[in-house]
C-alpha cells in the first residue's frame, strides 16, 4: 500500500534505476550488475529472472501455456 499511495521507490546504488517493490531492485542488481542469469537445462535459453525460466520450461518443454 505504501508503494502505490506514497510513491516509495528504491534506488539502485550503481545506476539511476529505481524500483518498486524492493524485490524488483534486488533482481535488477543480480541480472544487470552481477550478471546472474538462469539457464535452461533443456536448451540454450537463458533468463534474467527465475520466474521467466519457469514460464519458458512450462510453455516450451512441458507444453503448458
Amino acid at each position: 500500500m505504501k508503494l502505490v499511495h506514497e510513491g516509495e521507490h528504491y534506488p539502485c546504488n550503481q545506476c539511476k534505476y529505481k524500483a518498486t517493490p524492493l524485490l524488483t531492485l534486488k533482481q535488477h542488481i543480480k541480472s544487470i550488475h552481477e550478471g546472474i542469469h538462469y539457464h535452461c537445462d533443456k536448451c540454450d535459453y537463458e533468463a534474467k529472472d527465475i520466474s521467466y525460466l519457469r514460464i519458458h520450461v512450462k510453455s516450451i518443454h512441458e507444453g503448458d501455456c
